[in-house]
């Protein structure tokens, strides 16, 4: 599960054909071993499974929008500093200065695509780290209501 997410059918033999994400049912593991030997729906460390036996852990969500911030944020110190050079004649010396003019055309044209970008990233982000409480919610108030059912 190191991107927060595994497939398998629950509770089915390891390397059963279509038990895999791969539409082909081929697995990565030669041996046909599934991530979960045992065969179990829930991972012991709290990530969650559905019937079908996909599962995800809310913490590696979380860790996967941290990663994408992290891009965004690379991604708009790249963005500022190529702004800031297509602006500046003195960057590209005494011989080279002309091609500031050529390249402020291109930046121009591209600002656009690099808010675009940068826009996606964030609502990537935003999206997963929804996602990872909607998981954790869910599983609170399902683990809420069965200790209230065991109360009656």
């Amino acid at each position: 599960m190191a991107d927060g997410f595994s497939a398998g059918a629950a509770g089915s033999s390891a390397g059963a054909a279509g038990s895999s994400a791969d539409p082909a049912g081929s697995s990565a593991d030669p041996a046909g071993s599934s991530a979960d030997p045992a065969g179990s729906s829930a991972d012991p460390a709290g990530s969650f499974a559905d019937p079908a036996g996909f599962s995800a852990d809310p913490a590696q969500i979380r860790d996967h929008a941290a990663r994408i911030a992290a891009i965004r944020d690379r991604f708009a110190a790249v963005t500022a500093a190529s702004a800031a050079i297509a602006r500046n004649d003195a960057a590209y010396g005494l011989l080279c200065g002309w091609m500031s003019e050529i390249l402020d055309e291109r930046q121009k044209a591209q600002e656009a695509i690099h808010r675009y970008v940068q826009e996606n990233l964030r609502l990537a982000e935003e999206a997963l780290i929804r996602t990872g409480h909607d998981y954790e919610s869910t599983d609170a108030d399902a683990a809420d209501r069965l200790r209230r059912a065991g109360n009656l």
